[in-house]
């Protein structure tokens, strides 16, 4: 915590202290956070990680801490990545993470559609990722697969994109895990909604499915 105050007030100090620890000790000191982080604050976070880290651990750290606040809209999201020195990658992953917070946090039935429609500007040829997202990082992955599973079915419908059940599926089965689609259909109440959510990971393409 003292070592994130620093980050807006003294950064030679922040870096001086956070120097005493071991990478690991590193990255779960910078990576545990909820506060917020922006502008100078948010700049130093990224140029303490790269400094202070290997270039993968360094990214985690950044996505991982920017990624974790919690946002009342989506507009505050944008504003959160806007004007700081992030990579690609590196936005992608705290636009995801943010995404995911605010749809946890967020009991509209609009959300989704607000996503999608937040996305094509934000993260554009993205948006059914970031739908998908949102909805596999639901409560209910054991206690309701049967639920989630549908409740994704009809926003895909909804907004007319098959690729946010596509993605959905994958995801919110582990990518394909034969154990976890085993264990969340044995939830299914109707053995036809199982059927159905199985077919759909096994049809999913070889080439996309394979984890890298």
């Amino acid at each position: 915590s003292l070592i994130q105050q620093l980050l807006s007030s003294d950064y030679a100090a922040a870096k001086s202290r956070l120097e005493q620890f071991s990478d690991k000790d590193k990255l779960h000191l910078l990576s545990n956070s909820h506060q917020r982080f922006k502008g100078e604050t948010a700049t130093n976070l990224i140029k303490i990680a790269r400094e202070s880290l290997p270039p993968d651990q360094a990214s985690k750290a950044i996505s991982s801490a920017l990624g974790n606040q919690y946002l009342a809209d989506l507009s505050q999201v944008s504003q959160t990545v806007k004007n700081i020195p992030l990579s690609e990658e590196e936005k992608t992953t705290v636009l995801e993470n943010l995404v995911n917070n605010y749809s946890l946090n967020n009991n509209s039935e609009s959300k989704f559609e607000d996503i999608y429609q937040w996305a094509k500007t934000e993260a554009p040829g993205q948006e059914a990722d970031f739908v998908s997202n949102a909805l596999s990082n639901g409560h209910n992955r054991w206690t309701n697969p049967q639920g989630e599973f549908e409740k994704a079915l009809a926003i895909s419908e909804q907004l007319n994109d098959p690729e946010i059940l596509t993605s959905f599926v994958w995801k919110f089965s582990s990518q394909g895990s034969e154990t976890v689609v085993n264990e969340q259909i044995a939830n299914f109440k109707d053995p036809e909604a199982g059927k159905q959510y199985r077919n759909l990971i096994e049809a999913i393409p070889q080439e996309i499915s394979t984890p890298e």
